[in-house]
């Protein structure tokens, strides 16, 4: 298998691709002292905003066949690269240059054939998806001498939009694929806290 010059050129591929990933977040929180009677209590509210955009796209794509009356073998177009002992075992080398393989490619464009549709078919990996979530809390701390009891609830939505591709092979075309997804979640809660003595407490919680 290490003999480059049992190898023949297949195809040629040149691509690059754009993969994005933006966020934006917003929030605020507010606090604010009151008297429940004779109590000493807070109030706490706030509200947090974040949208999250994924997107991967092909800048170009092409893939060219050799149809070149020549042989275009392996042996004359291998980089320096060799290690006798990978991994402990195996005896890597005979790696295309990419460099010299696309210098031939360049100076033989004649005698390659480039197929449009391949281009189509790769755009199956391309995908655009946003999640956008919204929520919003408000919670309260009351002290009655040495109980506090902290209860609260937070409301969140989420949603989310994507856009991808199939292929078609009936119709040899690209199909857009496009959907959504969304859930609201309340989240109750409510803490005890019983302090016994300054070094003994007793604690209790409900949540979701």
């Amino acid at each position: 298998y290490n003999d480059a010059s049992i190898y023949e050129f297949d195809e040629y591929e040149s691509s690059s691709t754009l993969g994005t990933d933006d966020n934006i977040t917003a929030k605020f929180n507010l606090e604010m002292p009151y008297n429940l009677g004779d109590y000493a209590s807070t109030l706490k509210f706030g509200a947090k905003f974040r949208s999250k955009t994924k997107e991967y796209s092909y800048d170009h794509y092409e893939e060219w066949s050799y149809e070149g009356d020549d042989d275009f073998m392996l042996d004359g177009y291998t980089n320096d690269y060799e290690n006798d002992d990978f991994h402990g075992q195996y005896d890597m080398r005979n790696f295309p240059d990419t460099d010299d393989c696309k210098d031939f490619f360049d100076a033989n464009k004649s005698d390659f054939e480039n197929d449009p549709q391949k281009r189509l078919e790769e755009q199956v990996e391309e995908y655009e998806a946003t999640e956008t979530v919204i929520a919003g809390y408000a919670m309260t701390t009351i002290q009655i001498n040495k109980l506090m009891v902290l209860a609260g609830l937070r409301f969140e939505t989420t949603s989310v939009d994507y856009t991808s591709y199939e292929w078609d092979d009936d119709e040899e075309a690209v199909n857009t694929v496009e959907g959504d997804n969304s859930y609201a979640m309340p989240l109750p809660m409510v803490h005890f806290k019983y302090d016994f003595t300054p070094y003994t407490s007793l604690r209790a919680a409900f949540t979701m």
